[in-house]
């Protein structure tokens, strides 16, 4: 690695992305490492709600307009099992035409790529960082290929972690719960319209995606695991209670 950056982000996907470009256009010398090959995320298609304030961060990062597709949230439902009535928001009201969108991971990683490549941000992939070392107004950042110094290092590599042995301390919380994630077709739910339910197990959200939802059902771990061995029918069935 040539150069000495002042900053240091690990994880180039959409976080580490978004500041690597703010701090670049800022003249920020900076430095993207990503343990991943480039376009290992091309195919992730997991749903991401943004709000219609992160699409004006993209927009200034030159990242919007190179996602293959956004599908925009109109209006918002949010109701409690049980309770009477839902709080309803809606683009029109505020003025805007969206209050966010759902895009997939794999194409808003690859916007962000290109958009770093057009900038000239500094990228290294298949790059594990293997420890950080802090020292005297600097962290030292160790990889296969050596170590750099730089004055700030933002950690913003997700699931992917830094192999730190004893240099950062951790502390993990588990709260008893798992997400469940998938597509559905509801046929009563207007295509641009986002639910979240809260079902008294845990909150329940379906996200407009091109012609269906993407469903997220967080509840209890044994309840999940329960689903995922239940023949085909039963999660389907348990759902539409939920809902």
């Amino acid at each position: 690695m040539s150069g000495t950056p002042r900053v240091i982000v690990v994880g180039a996907g959409p976080v580490g992305a978004v500041a690597g470009l703010a701090l670049a256009a800022a003249g920020v010398p900076v430095r993207l490492l990503d343990a991943r090959a480039r376009g290992a995320w091309r195919h992730d298609r997991r749903a991401l709600a943004l709000s219609w304030g992160s699409r004006l961060v993209l927009e200034r990062c030159g990242v919007w307009t190179r996602i293959a597709q956004a599908a925009p949230i109109r209006r918002v439902s949010v109701s409690e099992r049980g309770m009477f009535g839902t709080l309803e928001l809606s683009a029109g009201e505020l003025g805007l035409p969206a209050l966010g969108y759902v895009v997939e991971y794999g194409a808003l990683a690859d916007a962000c790529a290109i958009a770093l490549e057009t900038a000239a941000v500094d990228v290294a992939h298949e790059t594990p960082v293997q420890a950080l070392t802090p020292r005297e107004g600097s962290v030292g950042v160790r990889t296969e290929g050596g170590e750099v110094r730089a004055a700030w290092v933002l950690l913003a590599d997700g699931a992917e972690g830094v192999d730190s042995g004893q240099t950062l301390a951790r502390r993990e919380q588990p709260y008893r719960q798992i997400a469940l994630v998938g597509d559905v077709r509801c046929a009563r739910l207007d295509p641009s319209t986002a639910c979240e339910r809260f079902t008294g197990r845990g909150p329940l959200a379906l996200l407009p995606r091109a012609d269906h939802h993407a469903c997220v059902w967080v509840m209890p771990a044994d309840d999940a695991q329960a689903l995922l061995e239940a023949p085909p029918e039963r999660p389907s069935t348990a759902l539409t209670q939920a809902a």
